[in-house]
């Protein structure tokens, strides 16, 4: 949060409260990586929750929501005509290029 403050206090430096946001990012992901490798963490858990409520609130502040990784096959359920029919819009727009 200090780190956030100051940044943010350092002339509205966003760049650099960004910076701590993918920091705090990195450490709840390695964990999570912990978690799912070796079924368990290095940090206590009620650390690891305050983390992710300060990420939350910190994503807030520079209007950005902070939300747990969904399920990728659930985010991305293409099927193989709906992969063609993107392919040749892409392929479209590069020949009149936009």
């Amino acid at each position: 949060m200090e780190q956030f403050k100051a940044a943010m206090d350092d002339d509205f430096n966003s760049p650099g409260g960004l910076a701590v946001l993918f920091e705090l990012a990195k450490n709840l992901r390695r964990e999570g990586n912990l978690l799912t490798h070796e079924g368990k963490t290095a940090t206590d858990w009620q650390d690891l929750q305050r983390q992710w409520q300060t990420l939350v609130h910190l994503a807030g502040i520079l209007g950005l929501e902070a939300k747990p990784e969904a399920n990728l096959e659930d985010t991305y359920n293409f099927d193989e005509a709906e992969i063609t029919r993107l392919i040749q819009q892409l392929n479209a727009a590069r020949k009149v290029k936009d």
